[in-house]
C-alpha cells in the first residue's frame, strides 16, 4: 500500500476511532462510517489508477479532490437525514475535514 493509500486508509480508521469514542455508534454513526468506506475504497481505486503511469495529471488531481469533497459532502448529508447533527456527529465531521485537508497526492 503506497503512502497515499494509507493516508485515505487512515482517513477511514480515525473517524472510526472518533465514533467509538463514546462507546456507542449510532445508527447515523453507522452510516457515516458506511459512506465513507465505500468512497475511500473508490478514492484508493482512483489514486491507483492515477498513479498507473507514474504521474498523477491536473486532471486526475482535480478528481482526486473533488472525491474528497464529496466525502465530507455526503457525511454531512449522512449525519443530517434527520434534521439534526448532534455533538458525535459534528465531532466525526470536523475530524473527517481535519483529516482530508492533509491527505497529499
Amino acid at each position: 500500500m503506497s503512502t497515499d493509500e494509507s493516508q485515505i486508509t487512515e482517513v477511514y480508521n480515525k473517524i472510526l476511532q472518533k465514533a467509538k469514542e463514546d462507546g456507542v455508534i449510532t445508527d447515523e454513526e453507522q452510516a457515516i462510517l458506511d459512506r465513507l468506506k465505500l468512497d475511500v475504497d473508490k478514492y484508493k481505486e482512483m489514486l491507483k489508477k492515477a498513479k498507473a503511469d507514474n504521474i498523477i495529471t491536473e486532471g486526475e488531481a482535480r478528481e482526486l479532490q473533488e472525491l474528497r469533497a464529496k466525502m465530507i459532502d455526503r457525511a454531512y448529508h449522512t449525519a443530517d437525514q434527520d434534521s439534526v447533527i448532534d455533538s458525535d456527529e459534528a465531532s466525526i465531521l470536523n475530524l473527517l475535514l481535519k483529516l482530508l485537508r492533509k491527505v497529499d497526492l
